[in-house]
């Protein structure tokens, strides 16, 4: 199971849900304790999956878990080091959303925290909000794969909204995070 963070959507509204894969992730270190895990997020198109199957071949990344609006794994080649890698991934493709409870056995802990319904208009907007201030703000190496100007300016909305504002990072330190862009398409124009 890689799904970790997603969107509900039911007759109360819109929900975010952790499925308790970082829970998961932790329980299987081998020593959590003293153990210090940097994350990496990749987001953007599908050159993402290609990128991931380059930088860590021994996780299965492709295989087909449940839809979820971010996904979280653990290299599995560093997993027993002092400084394990995780990353998480994300497209930018309009949410997917769970209609219902999230049926995945392998979840047993998830929970639904709910979303006030008007501070945003669409799940697109929810997504950007999730994004900036509940990933960024834990991530150090975020790599983008942009494909055309709108994607571009997508990413300059969410690294320039992530600069301010009240963050969960223990640190609220933003800098810290290194920006990787990858211009995927040869034939788009960017200004």
């Amino acid at each position: 199971m890689a799904a970790w963070l997603d969107l509900t959507h039911d007759v109360r509204g819109w929900s975010l849900l952790d499925t308790g894969r970082m829970d998961d992730i932790v329980q299987s270190m081998s020593h959590p304790a003293t153990q210090y895990p940097s994350i990496c997020s990749f987001l953007g198109n599908t050159s993402r999956l290609s990128a991931l199957r380059a930088l860590f071949p021994q996780n299965n990344v492709t295989r087909r878990g449940p839809a979820s609006l971010v996904q979280l794994h653990l290299s599995t080649t560093t997993a027993r080091s002092e400084h394990p890698v995780w990353f998480t991934e994300t497209s930018f493709a309009h949410p997917s959303t769970l209609d219902g409870p999230f049926m995945n056995p392998s979840a047993n802990r998830p929970r639904h925290c709910p979303v006030q319904q008007n501070q945003w208009e669409t799940s697109i907007n929810i997504k950007d909000h999730i994004l900036i201030r509940l990933v960024f703000p834990w991530t150090h190496v975020a790599c983008f794969f942009v494909d055309g100007e709108s994607k571009l300016n997508t990413v300059a909305h969410w690294l320039k909204a992530s600069q301010g504002g009240i963050h969960t990072s223990p640190s609220d330190i933003t800098s810290r995070m290194r920006v990787i862009l990858n211009l995927t398409s040869p034939t788009a124009t960017y200004h």
